[in-house]
């Protein structure tokens, strides 16, 4: 894939920071007296000189390109092990100084959540160039507009804990963008947004996010969201990978925000739909009275490692209406595993839908 020509229409900042110095990516000094100058030297320092002025999008853009050419897409469930590939990616073309998740970086406050949030998958950082932070999703469409809105809390550029890029990595098939908050991925969205028209057009999935989050979710949201045109890698039949910059739009009102009630409706928007309170009460009462539980991923989901007494039911009924049948048949896969029989599965799943 080329490196699109709009790519430099957006300001960055570009990053004047020294390398990182080690074996993988030394620059040779070819000008240095008594040092010959070879075709493999030059074009080493050809290289380093790119990488000294290459931006934090171009440099996720290249490192997403290089390794959809390496494994193509990912299996369902499959983002800790696709943040890791892509942290190695970046880390091993591009010299940086850091690439982990956000929980490396203390300096990120989240005051307009009720807890903090979990990690943003992908943080990279070069020297004192600069810091991206990069969420990944495999399908779920559903979720985008929670990261995105996570995102859009720390690309304020004030404060050190501001990031200069931004962005969503989605791997998606075409009928992800005709569901619910996927259509956000398409070029008919570019542009300035208001998270809370999201909210006003897809409820279903705003809910789906306030039940899930077990008591953490936002009290407010930014008012503007900016989202830049899709970057998409690869273009397979099956799914392909679309990376959808984010920024704060430069604007007097940028800085507003819109309140949530304490069940994460914006009342601005009008009355809250029925049952929705009771809805995200229940799923913050269970969190509550379950407590901590260890977690698996299960077809992109978490799902307790193992169900405590009558949480099947309703953990089924929240995630299944939403799975794809490949991601059913992952679940089944795992509920095998565990030793259920056919006909339990069939009831549970059954029920669900």
């Amino acid at each position: 894939m080329e490196c699109l020509p709009w790519l430099v229409s957006e300001p960055q900042r570009r990053l004047t920071s020294p390398l990182v110095h080690s074996r993988s990516c030394a620059v040779p000094a070819s000008t240095r007296a008594g040092v010959r100058r070879t075709p493999e030297r030059a074009g080493a320092a050809r290289i380093a000189r790119q990488h000294k002025t290459m931006t934090l999008r171009e440099t996720f853009v290249r490192a997403a390109e290089a390794l959809f050419r390496a494994h193509g897409t990912m299996p369902a469930g499959q983002e800790r092990p696709w943040g890791k590939l892509l942290r190695e990616q970046i880390i091993r073309d591009h010299c940086v100084a850091d690439a982990t998740d956000d929980y490396r970086h203390p300096e990120l406050s989240w005051p307009h959540w009720t807890r903090r949030p979990g990690p943003i998958d992908l943080v990279w950082r070069v020297g004192s160039g600069g810091r991206g932070a990069v969420e990944l999703k495999i399908r779920k469409p559903d979720e985008l507009a929670w990261d995105l809105v996570k995102l859009a809390e720390h690309t304020v550029p004030v404060g050190a804990g501001a990031f200069q890029f931004c962005g969503i990595c989605v791997q998606v098939n075409p009928s992800d963008l005709q569901r619910g908050t996927g259509a956000l991925l398409s070029s008919s969205h570019v542009g300035v947004q208001r998270p809370l028209h999201w909210i006003e057009r897809w409820p279903g999935d705003w809910l789906h996010l306030m039940c899930g989050g077990r008591g953490i979710r936002p009290t407010s949201l930014p008012s503007l969201v900016e989202l830049h045109p899709p970057i998409v890698i690869g273009n397979h039949e099956v799914a392909h990978w679309t990376i959808t910059p984010i920024s704060h739009p430069a604007t007097a009102v940028s800085h507003a925000r819109d309140d949530l009630d304490e069940w994460g409706w914006p009342s601005s928007i009008g009355p809250r739909p029925a049952g929705w309170a009771a809805k995200v009460k229940a799923s913050d009462d269970y969190a509550a009275k379950t407590g901590p539980q260890r977690m698996i991923d299960c077809a992109g989901y978490d799902m307790p490692a193992r169900f405590r007494p009558g949480q099947a039911d309703p953990w089924m009924a929240q995630h299944v209406p939403r799975m794809t049948n490949d991601q059913r048949t992952e679940l089944t896969r795992i509920l095998q595993q565990r030793r259920w029989t056919r006909e339990e599965i069939l009831r549970h799943m059954s029920g669900s839908c």
